[in-house]
């Protein structure tokens, strides 16, 4: 039996979508958004899906990772890269 590396899983997420469980690395998630009552995912390689989480579970999910409510309808990843486009 292969064991798994710890350190691997401390950076991964399981996510419950609309596809069934997806495990995704917070540092790839941009920000979370609330669209007609669908919490979306918004990944970096501008992948969208839709989670099954409210966004107050997420919350509680992500709190080890610099992730910022800003707003009752986003959720943001405080450590993505903001690249200001001239």
């Amino acid at each position: 039996m292969q064991t798994i590396d710890s350190t691997i899983l401390n950076d991964v997420i399981s996510l419950k979508t609309t596809k069934g469980i997806e495990f995704i690395n917070p540092a790839e998630i941009v920000y979370f958004g609330i669209k007609n009552r669908d919490v979306k995912v918004f990944l970096i390689d501008g992948n969208t899906g839709i989670t099954l989480h409210s966004l107050k579970e997420l919350e509680t999910l992500l709190e080890r990772f610099p992730f910022y409510r800003c707003h009752a309808r986003y959720l943001i990843n405080m450590g993505y890269p903001i690249i200001s486009r001239k």
